[in-house]
């Protein structure tokens, strides 16, 4: 006999998150120390690495980003080792509890298809600024009961966003149509599509068009890269004479979510948490 739960007791995984924004490759370097960590450990069938998301337990898909990083890994039969997974678990969380070069948590999936952590909790609502000081307090609550580990907010965060806000009343004194400002502010920015062209295959070329500011790069994705500082010094020509962007424009950086869950047609938030071995969830 061999039963969904002892299928689910062989793996276990372990999830790596560095600050966002680091690049994919200093992601991989700080995933070394975990690897070298796993490699001498005879409880360990196999595993494999990851770069770039987080493993999918919680059944809502796991997050995705370049400062993420992922461990699977299979355990030898139980009759090949003297310790049952939740030991060996309970044993890398105290290994990388203060692991330097990222945060880690390691976790197993629940004897039966993936679904919800050992402990969820989940807040219904549409603030979303409500949703996370209620988050953040249930946090704090499951993190002062014994026997719970590894409590977060199942909040995917992206790099953030710039936002731009033009001072209507500052670009009103001096002649400014808001319209065009946020015109101008959108060529400099992503450019403006002026025509197409039809190559011999029959393909439409877009061909954009914008400010040259600075030196240009481009990303992968080919899309013109440039600063802050360059947007703030460009200068618009008013009746006064050429006034930089800087002195109608507001720039601030945001957080931005890469999905919000919703149940129902209602935002949903969960906050989840592990038990240590030999605790359960109705404890």
């Amino acid at each position: 006999k061999f039963s969904i739960q002892q299928f689910f007791r062989m793996f276990f995984g372990i999830d790596v998150e560095n600050p966002i924004g680091t690049p994919l490759v200093q992601t991989q370097e700080s995933m070394e120390g975990i690897v070298e960590e796993l490699l001498d450990d005879e409880r360990i069938d196999y595993f494999q690495v990851e770069v770039g998301s987080t493993l999918n337990f919680s059944g809502e898909g796991g997050s995705r980003g370049n400062h993420l990083g992922n461990v699977l890994i299979t355990l030898v039969d139980k009759k090949d080792r003297d310790q049952k997974s939740t030991e060996i678990i309970e044993e890398y969380r105290d290994v990388f509890a203060n692991y330097a070069d990222a945060e880690v948590s390691v976790s197993q999936p629940g004897s039966g298809p993936p679904g919800a952590a050992p402990v969820e909790v989940r807040i219904e609502g549409n603030d979303l600024d409500e949703l996370d000081r209620i988050s953040s307090e249930f946090v704090t609550l499951l993190e002062d009961i014994d026997g719970t580990v590894q409590v977060k907010t199942a909040i995917e965060q992206s790099n953030g966003q710039f936002v731009f806000t033009i001072n209507r009343t500052r670009a009103e004194q001096f002649g400014i149509n808001t319209a065009g400002l946020a015109f101008i502010l959108r060529n400099a920015i992503t450019g403006v599509e002026a025509t197409q062209i039809t190559n011999q295959g029959g393909d439409d070329i877009p061909v954009v068009v914008n400010y040259a500011l600075g030196d240009k790069q481009y990303n992968e994705q080919g899309f013109v890269q440039t600063t802050l500082q360059d947007i703030e010094s460009l200068t618009i020509s008013t009746p006064s004479g050429d006034v930089p962007v800087s002195n109608f424009v507001n720039i601030e950086l945001e957080q931005a979510r890469q999905q919000i869950i919703h149940k129902n047609g209602v935002r949903s938030m969960a906050v989840r948490a592990d038990v240590t071995e030999n605790t359960t969830p109705f404890e």
